[in-house]
Parts: C-alpha cells; structure tokens; sequence
C-alpha cells in the first residue's frame, strides 16, 4: 500500500488489522533536509506501557525523532526521560491524543547530547518509535528507525556487524536501572572466531557508545552482550556504511 496516495502530505501512523494475523513492516524513502536514503521497520504487535531505546545522537549532522502513536480510545500521557552518558537524565511530558500521534523533535529536548530514552504510558499503552536522518562524518547521509524495546535484560545477542572498509559499527548501551550499575561483558564472534569478553561498567541511569571498530579485528563482527551482576540492560546496534557506492545506515535492537 503506498501510504502517500491514502493520506497524502501528513505525520501518518498506520494500525493494520487482519481476520487471521499478518506481518506488517513500513518502508520509507527520503529526501530529507539533503539527506537521502531510506528505512524500514517491523510494526509492532501492540502497544506497551513502557519502551526504550539505547541509541541517540543529537550532536552535528543528526536529527533525532521520537514519533509516539496512541491507537486507544482515550488520551494518554506519556513520561519521557532522556538519559546520557554521565547518568544525568532530564524529563517532559506528552499528551498523546486519542487515535493520534505525537513527533518529539529530540534534538530540541537534548540538544548536542549522547542521548538514551525510556518512555512509560499509563493505560493501555503506546507504540514508539525512533527515527534518527544523518550527515555521518560529513560524508555518509541516510536515516535508521526502529521500534522501542519492551524491557531490559542480561543477555542480548547482535548478529549482524561489520568492522571492514567502508563500514562503521556502534554498540549502544542503556542502563534502565536507577540504583544499581551494570557490569557489562562484550564478545565478538569473528572472522576467526570468538575474542575474550571485554570488561564495562555503566553506572546507574547512563548510558554508553562502544566503537565496535576500535575494539575487534576487521571483517565479520557478531556481538554477544552480557551482564555479570543481574542487572539487565537495553541493547542496540547502529552502523554507517559507504557500500558498493552506497552510503546510508540501519539501527537494531539486539536479540534477548
């Protein structure tokens, strides 16, 4: 379905329906403020009360987007804290009318910051998003967008990762817990085979970059992201690339 042709020239969110269950996915292809690209995201399977992402960037050359869809019959507020690296963290509030949806210019909310998220719904819930459009290093332009994750955990797997020319790949941790630091282990599967786990700490509230680059050998680069002390995490990939001639970007959340 070429949603432009249904509702042509507005912010849409989309419920789909089916008698007997479907998959949904959203493709989009832009020309946004210069930066061309594309992306694609899996719908979810209904709304949750609390979400997060462990990716943001809203520094040079990024746009960040939280989009928050209310598919309920009744208003909702929704809670969003930012969260950065030094633990700090700033909250506001949005009202989600009814059967509407809600763009959240990040960059406004946190200008020039590594920024994670959590957003909590009371009710029945929400359905968030988050579209990030880039100029990556002055050379790379595109856009990722992915859906929030519905709880933290110990174990996240990441299958995809490349660390060879022309790629760049970023591992992004979120500590969700406001009281406990997370002792984190990071293994990357390689070209030649499994490296020993790398040693991090994030404190309560924060969250962290890794430059998967800098820390495993060039080529094939599968992640396994784990926490020694109990306390569960959130866990999300970003890469940027100049393949074959062309430059853009995704972003995932890990598997738990």
């Amino acid at each position: 379905m070429h949603v432009n042709e249904l509702a042509p020239g507005k912010n849409v969110s989309a419920k789909v329906e089916t008698s007997y269950g479907a998959v949904a996915e959203r493709a989009m292809y832009f020309d946004y403020d210069g930066r061309r690209g594309g992306h694609c995201a899996l719908g979810s399977p209904e709304p949750s009360n609390t979400l997060f992402f462990a990716e943001g960037y809203t520094g040079a050359g990024f746009d960040e987007w939280l989009l928050l869809f209310n598919p309920s019959d009744a208003d909702r507020t929704a809670t969003v804290n930012y969260r950065f690296t030094d633990g700090s963290q700033i909250q506001a509030n949005y009202v989600v009318r009814a059967h509407t949806r809600v763009s959240v210019h990040v960059n406004r909310e946190a200008p020039d910051r590594e920024v994670a998220i959590k957003v909590s719904c009371g009710g029945d819930g929400l359905v968030a998003e988050r579209a990030m459009y880039f100029n990556y290093r002055g050379v790379w332009d595109g856009g990722h967008c992915t859906g929030g994750a519905a709880a933290p955990a110990e174990r996240w797997d990441l299958a995809e990762g490349y660390t060879g020319p022309g790629f760049e790949t970023w591992i992004l941790i979120q500590n969700t817990s406001a009281y406990e630091s997370a002792d984190i282990r990071l293994a990357v599967m390689g070209n030649t085979g499994m490296s020993s786990p790398r040693a991090y700490q994030l404190n309560p509230g924060s969250r962290t970059t890794i430059f998967l680059n800098e820390v495993a050998a060039p080529g094939d680069a599968s992640v396994t992201i784990y926490s020694t002390n109990g306390v569960p995490v959130i866990v999300e990939r970003a890469m940027y690339f100049d393949c074959a001639g062309r430059d853009g970007g995704s972003a995932n959340m890990g598997c738990p």
